[in-house]
């Protein structure tokens, strides 16, 4: 006879402990994992007791009973976040919804079976990029909070959940207000844990991803500095051999990133190398999170490259970002982000250099980042803001007017799309004032000029 009660322990911890990690970062994204599980995950009793072989529980689930439904589904969360298969990841979906579907209003495990589905969609919208599975986490983990009484030992996880997940969805979307909301659920999460609490270090994370993101979104370097500190406190706690290091690194690297181009010092860049560095060398091969890993290395670079102009920066970024692009699976949402930091480089490589054939690659490059970009997407001002630049050079090149027309038309709808009060806006209006001055030099009209 087959004994399930390892598997019915992870049901009740994983439904209960649903960790997840927010998105922190221009160029990286951290997907909701079960974040502060370790490989083998323990479950109450000895430490010892059960300790969950996700592959050996996976060939029980011919045989599994219902009632442990939302346990098969949280192994198949456990497995994307190693794997970032798709179909890991379905699965979780349907068993997870199976077990809910299965459970009535009076049951005490009702809330555990929303947060189990809610983190199913989470991981879906993060593998596909798709708004509805954003929607349905959101509303799943409202409905967890909901049902968990006050004083309940998973009232903090609820809230971490729900925050991530507001996080997420103000990645998205853009919505100001859903960056507050998840500032503040974070902010709850984070009172409620204990000290010496194993996920300590996750909600530190969380809190101090969304502060980066608020930084970035209203410019306040009062939160870069509550980000920064709360992403320091999170690697501070979190053990040398925990999986999640790596994601410690990339989220201070991303901090220090940030902060030394609003401040422009030396020192800041340094640490972000360093950070980036340590996270790629800590994540293994074949992990999802490893495009991002170098994406970000990447980035750190080019930043170097900016302030002292060595190629050898250059060149050390474009291989970061190719190796980047060439770890991202057709379909998946970081695509366009991948897409795009190369195109910036590779224009970079153009500016120093010459080398017409780094510009049509830029203009690829870029191309392939806006077509592959959502409508109502934030970061779809950066996409034609970015190939409008790649058209001008192009124009300057070449003489091309048609690729003038192009830059013009870039830089306006990148305009029209950058909300008011965004730190960005500046540089839009300079750019198309840019694209205007070249086509009044070229054809005369006064009222390019006065544009």
């Amino acid at each position: 006879m087959t004994d399930y009660k390892p598997l019915r322990a992870l049901v009740k911890s994983s439904g209960t402990e649903n960790k997840r990690s927010s998105p922190q970062g221009a160029v990286a994204s951290h997907g909701k994992t079960n974040d502060e599980g370790p490989d083998n995950t323990t479950t109450s009793g000895s430490d010892n007791e059960y300790r969950v072989d996700v592959d050996t529980f996976l060939k029980l689930l011919d045989s599994a009973p219902d009632s442990i439904m939302d346990g098969v589904g949280a192994v198949y969360n456990m497995r994307f976040g190693s794997t970032g298969k798709l179909d890991d990841i379905e699965k979780a979906v349907r068993f997870c919804h199976q077990a809910l579907s299965m459970t009535p209003d009076w049951h005490p495990d009702l809330p555990d079976r929303h947060a189990c589905l809610g983190l199913s969609y989470s991981n879906r919208f993060r593998r596909t990029g798709e708004l509805a599975d954003l929607v349905k986490a959101v509303e799943c983990d409202t409905r967890a909070l909901e049902l968990t009484p006050d004083g309940h030992p998973s009232l903090q996880a609820r809230y971490a959940n729900l925050g991530v997940s507001y996080a997420d969805r103000y990645q998205r979307t853009g919505e100001l207000a859903d960056l507050v909301k998840a500032i503040e659920y974070n902010n709850s999460a984070l009172d409620l844990t204990p000290a010496g609490h194993p996920s300590l270090p996750a909600r530190h994370a969380n809190l101090g991803g969304s502060y980066c993101n608020r930084f970035r979104r209203t410019g306040e370097l009062a939160d870069l500095v509550k980000g920064i500190e709360f992403n320091t406190r999170a690697l501070e706690l979190t053990p040398d051999d925990h999986p999640s290091l790596p994601d410690r690194y990339a989220n201070l690297g991303h901090s220090y990133t940030d902060r030394y181009r609003r401040t422009g010092e030396a020192a800041d860049l340094a640490k972000a190398i360093e950070c980036h560095t340590h996270a790629l060398e800590l994540t293994p091969d074949g992990h999802p999170s490893l495009p991002d890993r170098h994406g970000s290395l990447g980035v750190s670079y080019a930043g170097r490259y900016e302030r002292t102009g060595e190629v050898a920066d250059l060149a050390k970024a474009i291989k970061c970002d190719t190796r980047a692009l060439e770890l991202t699976p057709e379909g998946h949402p970081r695509l366009p982000v991948q897409h795009a930091s190369l195109g910036v480089l590779y224009s970079h490589r153009y500016r120093r250099t010459g080398e017409v054939t780094d510009l049509v690659k830029a203009i690829e490059c870029n191309i392939h980042a806006l077509d592959l970009t959502p409508d109502g997407h934030p970061s779809l001002p950066d996409r034609h803001a970015n190939l409008g630049g790649s058209y001008r050079d192009h124009y300057r090149r070449t003489g091309k007017v048609a690729d003038l027309a192009k830059a013009v038309d870039c830089n306006t709808r990148a305009l029209e799309l950058t909300p008011d009060g965004h730190p960005s806006l500046p540089d839009r209006h300079a750019s198309l004032g840019a694209s205007y001055g070249d086509r009044y030099q070229r054809t005369g009209e006064v009222a390019d000029l006065v544009k």
